[in-house]
């Protein structure tokens, strides 16, 4: 099993959208939400440092910045889900 973390650290901005659609059950972004994550350019290793209060700055709703932020903090914590591990990252 890849290091979901390590993995996503790496990522560009595209790359890391396409992890995010990936999540459409969990997170349920819009195609609104991806586009404010595009237009401030948040690569791998950026949406991992992103705190709640960043999110917000961007742009982004309540719901996306609440469900996001839960994923970051499972990830940096290295709570395991098996949907995230579903993502199929080539390099």
């Amino acid at each position: 099993m890849a290091d979901i973390k390590r993995l996503i650290e790496e990522m560009t901005t595209d790359e890391l959208l396409d992890f995010l659609k990936s999540q459409e059950v969990r997170l349920r972004l819009d195609q609104e939400d991806l586009n404010i994550l595009k237009n401030i350019k948040i690569s791998g290793s950026s949406f991992l440092r992103f705190s709640k209060e960043d999110f917000h700055q961007s742009d982004l709703q309540l719901g996306p910045i609440i469900a996001v932020s839960s994923l970051i903090e499972e990830i940096n914590n290295g709570i395991s889900h098996d949907f995230l591990y579903s993502y199929r990252y080539v390099y």
